[in-house]
């Protein structure tokens, strides 16, 4: 997916959260996210990119990074998934959640 296609997606999913009143009614939005009615961040820059993968030491998939560069973060969404992660918060899930990975390792054997 291209980023022209991620934003036009993220406004039709910002568009239909903002017009659900009981979304709305909670308190997952922050008052900025009220008050400009959008739940995406400025697009990462080639830069932030950059320096995601090197962390990772991982390449993107293209449409990852391209929805980073569409929107870098996004949400919430619901209560559920709170939130897509930015550049500076995305990580392998056993360092954000190691007890979780070790579950699952624990369950495979």
């Amino acid at each position: 997916m291209h980023q022209q296609d991620w934003h036009a997606l993220l406004s039709k999913i910002n568009q239909a959260l903002m017009s659900d009143k009981d979304f709305l009614s909670g308190n997952l939005l922050t008052a900025e996210q009220r008050q400009t009615r959008w739940l995406g961040k400025p697009g990462a820059s080639e830069d932030e990119l950059g320096q995601l993968e090197g962390r990772l030491q991982q390449r993107l998939p293209p449409s990852y990074r391209s929805f980073l560069a569409a929107s870098n973060g996004f949400g919430p969404i619901n209560s559920f998934i709170y939130d897509l992660c930015s550049t500076d918060e995305v990580a392998w899930l056993v360092e954000k959640e190691p007890e979780l990975v070790e579950i699952w390792e624990e369950a495979a054997t």
